[in-house]
């Protein structure tokens, strides 16, 4: 749970639910291709 917190914190956001796709990077092609999300480095 404290990763988290952390994780929240260091993106400049003050609860998890702030999250939105644009903060989130896949680490694999794969997962970018499941989730829709971007790929890290892009």
């Amino acid at each position: 749970m404290e990763e988290l917190k952390t994780l929240t914190q260091l993106a400049g956001k003050t609860h998890v639910t702030d999250f939105e796709k644009e903060d989130l990077r896949a680490l694999t092609l794969e997962a970018t291709k499941i989730t829709g999300v971007k790929l890290v480095g892009e």
